[in-house]
């Protein structure tokens, strides 16, 4: 059966929060307020329908990023997963459907996406789907996680909580943990991709109203040097492999393994991996 962590008390920070680094906040500008959410409302299978009935192009990203991240926490029998900001729990589906004897918590915000993974994975019982903020973790025991996937949700929120997330991350994780983040690269192409879709409506209102922080590989690393966390693989993936999924899947799948044994591409997503030392 999955893990299960009780949350009993009010919601309060782990650590103080440390100052934002000079290239992300200037001097005078007052730190901006945690984000509690996205200013737009999220549909609780998001991912799940971007995973199974997207187009193409979203189908692959999504596959693609998860496969990745699946590979990167070198999962073993008996071990205890974080997916944090599980959304639909498409992360923690796929690793205990594949890992029966591995405990997952999905951990998300929206109430929505909560319901519908309690009720569209209530087949596996090895999953555990826990309403919470990722900035209150303190319900969580000391070290007593193995590997925490933090997926394209680092840019919902802003650089203060980041970093405090980032500690909360480093004081459950076991030693010799994993945390795999995964975020929009913002030396790629993934900007203008973004003014691009909401533009032209192609998804949620990105900028603003979702992405609060867009990031670099060197400010990601920078961040979780911070929190204890070293950095033992920085991937760029999503280049041309999604785009090239359009026409062929065969040769976008791939494309993406050339992509993830690469260092220079930029790709218009970092997928970086973490061990607490």
């Amino acid at each position: 059966m999955a893990k299960k962590f009780t949350n009993n008390h009010p919601h309060r920070p782990e650590h103080k929060q440390p100052q934002e680094p000079a290239h992300t906040q200037p001097a005078d500008k007052p730190p901006a307020p945690n984000r509690t959410g996205d200013k737009i409302a999220i549909p609780g299978n998001y991912q799940y329908k971007a995973f199974h009935t997207g187009s193409p192009l979203q189908r692959a990203w999504h596959r693609f990023k998860l496969s990745s991240a699946i590979r990167n926490l070198n999962i073993l029998p008996g071990q205890h997963i974080l997916d944090a900001g599980c959304g639909s729990g498409m992360l923690s589906a796929l690793i205990g459907q594949e890992n029966p004897d591995v405990s997952v918590t999905g951990l998300d915000g929206n109430k929505d996406a909560i319901a519908f993974c309690r009720t569209q994975w209530k087949g596996l019982p090895n999953l555990h789907f826990d309403e919470g903020t990722i900035d209150d973790l303190t319900h969580i025991p000391e070290a007593s996680i193995d590997g925490i996937a933090f997926l394209e949700v680092i840019e919902h929120i802003t650089v203060q909580q980041a970093i405090q997330v980032l500690h909360s991350f480093s004081r459950i994780l076991k030693k010799g943990g994993l945390l795999v983040i995964s975020t929009p690269n913002r030396k790629s192409a993934w900007p203008l991709l973004e003014y691009t879709m909401d533009l032209l409506r192609l998804a949620p209102r990105l900028k603003d109203d979702q992405h609060e922080q867009l990031y670099s590989g060197k400010q990601l690393q920078a961040i979780a040097a911070k929190a204890g966390l070293t950095a033992i693989k920085k991937q760029r993936i999503n280049f041309i492999a999604p785009w090239l999924a359009i026409f062929s899947q065969k040769l976008a799948l791939r494309t993406h393994s050339w992509e993830e044994r690469q260092n220079w591409t930029p790709g218009a997503l970092l997928l970086y991996t973490f061990v607490k030392p």
